[in-house]
């Protein structure tokens, strides 16, 4: 159980699997029932660490934030996981690091879709000047922001401003708004010549992003 004087961290991503490279370096992690996708926690550098996700979009990522919350407050909540990039010298796992989701210069623009062409990258880079594109930070950060708790925005880009995903995951989202695995791949072999091409680079670019924001979040003093 933590101590009263311990610094405790709350991350929130879409899926486990971008948190997967942090959690293999936390000292004593164990997982949570929490009714999530995923929830642990876990200690690095004499820190405190809850990890939460429950899926892709805003409803689901404030769904895995509260019940974080009904269990502890934390001092600093993270909105963490991939990132789309919109301005184009951004390269796969490069780390967007911001405190504001709203679509400013440098920030993280918030849709509710899957941005999946390197011509709608364009043109919402074009209008908002944002650095990169998700679909959780910016509710995250008005939760953060009623409960009176800091937020911070640490991200991993898994997909250049200049490519298409080839995919559209869209349509692999299931009632609540999660991306299925199976019905991803079943979408790529609608199409085989270009659908598991797409495939296995969105794998390999999620792997490179997993890896780079593990490293990222364990090297990093969150002050």
């Amino acid at each position: 159980m933590p101590q009263p004087s311990e610094r405790t961290i709350l991350l929130v991503a879409s899926e486990r699997r971008e948190l997967a490279a942090f959690a293999r370096r936390l000292e004593k992690p164990r997982l949570l029932d929490w009714g999530l996708d995923y929830a642990a926690e876990g200690w690095c550098g004499g820190t405190r660490f809850l990890l939460a996700a429950n899926g892709a979009g805003a409803r689901l990522a404030l769904r895995a934030a509260e019940e974080a919350l009904a269990h502890a407050r934390p001092s600093l909540i993270v909105s963490t996981g991939y990132c789309g990039a919109l301005a184009p010298h951004l390269r796969i796992g490069d780390i967007v690091v911001c405190r504001q989701a709203g679509g400013e210069p440098g920030e993280i623009l918030g849709v509710d879709h899957v941005v999946t062409t390197a011509g709608d990258k364009r043109k919402a880079f074009a209008r908002t000047r944002a650095a990169a594109v998700d679909m959780e930070s910016h509710a995250l950060a008005q939760l953060a922001a009623g409960h009176g708790i800091p937020f911070r925005i640490i991200r991993a880009v898994s997909d250049e401003a200049g490519e298409d995903l080839g995919l559209d995951l869209n349509l692999a989202r299931d009632g609540e708004g999660r991306i299925r695995a199976a019905t991803v791949i079943r979408l790529a072999l609608l199409h085989p010549f270009s659908g598991l091409p797409a495939l296995k680079r969105l794998a390999s670019n999620a792997s490179c992003a997993s890896d780079r924001l593990g490293d990222f979040l364990a090297s990093t003093r969150f002050d």
